[in-house]
């Protein structure tokens, strides 16, 4: 068997190409497996983030698959009891009426508020931990592909990009959650400095100013 002389981890001298695989030991069957695992998990990367990196703004082809893939658990918060008939929510969950709660201090669940301010707090939560996808408007045409930025990018003025969205951007989007960047200290708090993002409502491209 013809052998290649350069080294390998533990010393393996791996066969060459002409080598008939037939006659490998089981140390150059594990290599070459994992060789191969290494170069397919390569590919296969490279592909999702061609994927991912695509400029193109997505259509409605391309939200009904995020859709359908991400279906929304949002629910719409009812002020009254014909508020989700006026007014239905693509998603079609509707919360009990606001205005059908007590309003009476002592009669939410603690006894220190209110069963109508419960009800609201406990939507609003939600929404603040809520992922947005782009089926449901989270985000936006950044540029190179790109839906959120912590940086103002004026410098991304293609068509439909960052410096000429409508209406016009000073920042963001930042992040497809509220509690992506305010977490510090437990969910809902602040943000950490790494978490901090810069406005440029003039479109300056100079973070300084």
């Amino acid at each position: 068997m013809h052998i290649d002389r350069s080294s390998r981890p533990g010393r393996l001298r791996l066969p060459t190409l002409g080598a008939d695989p037939r006659r490998w030991g089981r140390s150059q069957w594990v290599w070459t497996v994992r060789i191969g695992l290494a170069l397919a998990l390569v590919g296969s990367t490279t592909t999702v983030a061609l994927g991912l990196t695509n400029s193109r703004l997505p259509d409605s082809a391309d939200l009904a698959l995020v859709a359908r893939n991400h279906p929304s658990d949002i629910e719409h918060a009812a002020q009254d009891n014909n508020d989700c008939s006026r007014t239905r929510p693509p998603n079609g969950i509707c919360s009990a009426s606001l205005n059908g709660l007590s309003a009476n201090f002592g009669s939410g669940v603690n006894g220190g508020s209110s069963a109508r301010f419960d009800e609201a707090f406990e939507l609003g939560d939600e929404l603040f931990s809520h992922v947005f996808t782009a089926a449901e408007g989270g985000g936006a045409n950044v540029g190179r592909g790109d839906r959120y930025t912590r940086m103002p990018r004026a410098d991304l003025n293609g068509v439909g990009e960052w410096a000429n969205h409508k209406p016009a951007r000073a920042t963001g989007p930042n992040a497809a959650s509220c509690d992506a960047c305010h977490s510090e200290g437990g969910p809902d708090g602040a943000g950490v400095a790494a978490q901090n993002v810069h406005r440029d409502p003039r479109h300056s491209g100079d973070p300084s100013r």
